[in-house]
């Protein structure tokens, strides 16, 4: 079995959808797949004899799934990717990004630059991800680094109504610049500026 999820932010990430759908089509996928789906649109996916859909599940249902599952498609969360490695699973992540309105910057796309240095398979087209699944990485069971939870930093940089109305809006100025300030960062100092930020929230706001 695969199992395929996109965290519970709310964001769509049609993208990941389509890609596993195709690949379903294309017959690299020929086993079931549990597909925890957010609130991405899975209109082409969801009557497939091979796919379970479920929009949310409880973290001990889901974490049940991906313990049972051959192969894990993620999106890049550094919860989730953390987790996967901590289990030793067979997984592959997929960066959600602001282009697409897939997540209110680009970080996923930051941290998934940074992780392959740790041995993790990221992928950035359908043709990457579908050479990951027939060339499934071997699972290594470790943790991958130590810094702070993204999501605390992410909710102190972002208030919640603003995450809402940058889904359905263009992304203003403001995060435009942080955009800016994110991408001219490596991962190392990235982690230790978002302990800076969940310490203190001010400095974001001093350098913009």
């Amino acid at each position: 079995m695969i199992s395929v999820t996109v965290g519970t932010i709310s964001f769509p990430f049609d993208r990941l959808i389509e890609w596993v759908s195709d690949s379903l089509e294309d017959g690299i996928i020929q086993e079931p797949v549990f597909l925890q789906y957010g609130c991405s649109n899975i209109e082409r996916i969801e009557k497939h004899p091979l796919v379970t859909a479920v929009s949310k599940v409880s973290k001990e249902i889901l974490q049940e799934k991906l313990d049972e599952s051959r192969l894990v498609i993620s999106h890049a969360g550094q919860g989730s990717t953390r987790y996967l490695s901590s289990r030793g699973m067979s997984f592959i992540i997929v960066p959600r990004l602001a282009k697409y309105r897939e997540h209110i910057d680009d970080h996923q796309l930051l941290f998934s630059e940074a992780v392959e240095d740790l041995g993790v398979i990221a992928c950035y087209s359908k043709e990457h991800l579908q050479d990951a699944i027939i060339n499934s990485p071997v699972g290594v069971k470790r943790d991958l680094f130590d810094g702070p939870k993204l999501g605390e930093y992410l909710n102190k940089k972002y208030p919640q109504d603003f995450l809402l109305s940058a889904r359905e809006n263009s992304i203003n100025r403001s995060v435009t610049k942080f955009d800016g300030y994110l991408l001219a960062k490596k991962i190392k100092l990235f982690l230790n500026k978002c302990q800076e930020v969940v310490s203190n929230p001010n400095i974001l706001d001093d350098r913009e």
